[in-house]
């Protein structure tokens, strides 16, 4: 059985990302950040230097570049895997937006169903990433209208 651990948190994402990494993830550990684009959730708290990262983007300078979907990674090799994958819903102004419709061959008015549809293909990659107990670390957007 697989163990699920769901928060909300208000606030910026890097302090808490620098939470849940060193609860859930031993330091020295090899981590796949499959949307690793600017890298702020490691800049800012210092984990980079805790931890064995492979940076992966689609588009943006990185260790590795591929898709989410389907990244040129080993199989079960990770002790985590992080996924933050960019995001727009209804044509929204999203600054990722038009990247994510050439990158992922989507129509513009990128729809809630095509989003999830590209978080389970990326959560099932990085499954297929993962080592047997390893922690695979997801952030998800709110939805439509839903308060912080």
């Amino acid at each position: 059985m697989t163990d699920v651990l769901t928060t909300v948190h208000t606030g910026t994402n890097a302090p808490l990302f620098a939470r849940i990494m060193r609860q859930y993830v031993p330091a020295g550990e090899r981590v796949a950040d499959l949307t690793y684009g600017l890298g702020n959730f490691w800049r800012g708290e210092g984990l980079e230097s805790e931890y064995r990262l492979v940076r992966m983007d689609v588009d943006r300078p990185a260790d590795v570049r591929g898709s989410l979907t389907d990244a040129p990674l080993q199989s079960g090799v990770f002790g985590a895997v992080v996924l933050d994958p960019p995001y727009a819903n209804n044509g929204g102004q999203h600054a990722e937006a038009e990247g994510i419709h050439r990158t992922y061959n989507l129509q513009a008015g990128l729809s809630t169903g095509k989003i999830w549809a590209l978080y389970e293909r990326g959560i099932a990659e990085g499954h297929r990433l993962l080592q047997a107990g390893g922690a695979l670390v997801v952030k998800l957007p709110r939805a439509p209208g839903e308060r912080p």
